[in-house]
């Protein structure tokens, strides 16, 4: 018998590394494999990690002290309630008087009933992610542990896995701080709460990357349930400050067929890896992408890492430009056409015009290229017997770039009439997000005699307040508009108050994107002022003889 055995509680002797030194009947009931003496266990072999860790603070208390109460309670390593609290109280132990420490858990079977609540909230929260309050990473890989066991024993249909991956979130947390970075997280938080409800799991798996899993009968539905929630997030905004943000995100969709997983060796692992392969493809095209991949552990999804954007791998010289045209729709006469950026024939299968831009960006390259595309457009257009103008997109990089700025003041001053066949563009999301740095360059270009463009416009408020400042020459309409407004007669009439509003500031406006006659015929009937897209014009090389 110990002398421990006087006390009443689960009692034990440690020395400073946690091994036990003694214990008593009470503490070796509940842990047999304790021993004692040179055999001891250590508590870092009988406590939770979270408890151990506890444990060596208040050891650490103690040797200052000579005792310390720890409150709150102490789990074992299965995660089973050992006591509600624990006193700590230093003590000489052996001939050489060494420290040791007396260990009393508190665990009255009341007190350790009380607790039962607090300890289900605490194994919930073990699976909740803090800040959005989705699934974490550990919830996420066992309910897809579940669904797999469930597909092979025939009692789950087909699983459609998605994963998320935020575009340019960067920019927010850079932009506006990581406070603001997560208030954008729990918004898009709520979206996937909404898309994929009570009945399916939508989990974040960390930083900007989120995951749900659905039950799904068909690919197209799965398709839908992606679309549905691009959808969602395109209505997002977060102010902060003076700047305003938007967001969206790539999709990759894993879809897994029962009769195959029955067969296969999926886990969760091989799962999200495809799905984030499929995401990867959307990042790499330019984002804001949904992409589709079967199940399949024999083949790999070919070449879906982003390329890495560097001059030396694809020169200027690699790169031509094309000229789509934009029409008045009044007289179906071209008024302009918008240069877009593409690759030479033989560099065509590196990457799509839309991931080489996105990749551009990413590698703050992109400012060089449009001063390259400014500098061909500006000789060009200096021999060009048309009256035509022609726009240029630019980057955010450029509007702060002062060589552009330079190669800008020294070709329009020495050419002053080619200023009014340029027409410069600024997108409505590069817009929100440095709404002081578009207005600085709209003014320093309009001051120049360009003219200007807001491009990609959706009708956010903090641009709609500002146009009577911004006097911009042009509004280009994001097509998204068409969609959300040409089988809706209440949001058909605000759409066209806005364009009306637009007009009466002298700004005219532009649709984008029309594909088909239904389409032209929708603008024309809220009075759009020109348009452009494969209907009215498809891109063709430029410059041509056609100057």
């Amino acid at each position: 018998m110990s002398l421990l055995d006087v006390l009443p509680e689960r009692s034990a002797l440690v020395n400073r590394d946690g091994r036990c030194l003694a214990v008593n009947s009470h503490f070796a009931k509940r842990f047999p494999e304790a021993g004692g003496g040179a055999d001891g266990r250590y508590l870092s072999e009988l406590l939770s990690h979270e408890s151990w860790k506890r444990w060596q603070r208040a050891s650490l208390a103690a040797t200052a002290s000579a005792h310390m109460d720890l409150q709150g309670v102490l789990l074992d390593r299965s995660g089973h309630v050992i006591a509600p609290a624990l006193s700590v109280t230093r003590v000489a132990f052996g001939t050489a008087s060494e420290d040791a420490f007396l260990l009393r858990f508190a665990d009255t079977e009341e007190t350790v009933q009380d607790q039962s609540v607090e300890i289900e909230e605490i194994r919930q929260l073990a699976h909740i992610d803090d800040l959005t309050g989705l699934a974490n990473r550990r919830a996420l890989f066992k309910e897809l542990d579940r669904c797999i066991d469930l597909m092979r024993d025939g009692t789950y249909d087909d699983l459609a896995v998605f994963y998320l991956d935020l575009d340019d979130f960067k920019k927010v947390n850079d932009l506006a701080g990581h406070a603001a970075g997560d208030e954008m997280l729990c918004l898009v938080a709520n979206c996937l709460k909404a898309v994929f409800g009570e009945n399916s799991l939508a989990a974040r798996l960390g930083g900007d990357e989120f995951v749900g899993l659905m039950q799904v009968p068909t690919e197209a539905e799965a398709l839908e349930i992606a679309n549905r929630l691009q959808a969602r997030m395109k209505r997002l905004g977060l102010k902060s400050g003076s700047r305003f943000f938007t967001i969206n995100g790539s999709i990759g969709i894993c879809y897994l067929k029962q009769d195959f997983i029955a067969q296969a060796r999926a886990n969760p692992i091989n799962i999200l890896h495809q799905a984030d392969k499929a995401c990867l493809r959307g990042k790499a095209e330019g984002g804001s992408a949904v992409n589709f991949q079967a199940f399949d552990l024999e083949e790999e999804v070919c070449s879906l890492e982003a390329p890495a954007w560097q001059p030396e791998d694809l020169l200027m010289k690699d790169l031509s430009l094309h000229a789509m045209p934009i029409i008045a729709l009044a007289s179906k006469a071209i008024l302009g056409s918008e240069i877009l950026l593409r690759l030479k024939r033989e560099k065509e299968l590196v990457c799509t015009p839309r991931a080489l831009i996105a990749s551009a960006e990413r590698s703050g390259f992109m400012s060089q290229v449009d001063r390259w595309t400014l500098d061909q457009v500006l000789d060009a257009i200096s021999i060009s017997q048309q009256r035509r103008w022609f726009a240029v997109n630019l980057s955010m990089g450029a509007l702060a770039d002062d060589y552009l700025k330079d190669l800008l003041r020294s070709r329009l001053s020495s050419e002053p009439l080619l200023a009014g066949r340029l027409c410069l563009e600024i997108s409505e999301k590069d817009y929100l997000r440095q709404p002081d740095l578009c207005e600085d360059f709209l003014r320093f270009v309009s001051e120049l005699g360009c003219q200007t463009s807001i491009d990609d416009f959706a009708g956010h408020w903090p641009v709609l307040e500002r146009l009577t400042e911004l006097k911009v020459d042009w509004i280009k309409l994001d097509p998204a508009l068409s969609t959300f407004a040409s089988a809706r007669d209440r949001k058909r009439m605000i759409l066209k108050r806005m364009i009306a509003a637009a007009h009466d500031l002298g700004i005219r406006v532009i649709a984008k994107n029309v594909e088909a006659e239904p389409e032209l015929a929708f603008w024309q009937t809220l009075n759009v002022d020109a348009a452009q897209g494969f209907y009215v014009g498809s891109p063709e090389p430029w410059p041509d003889s056609d100057l």
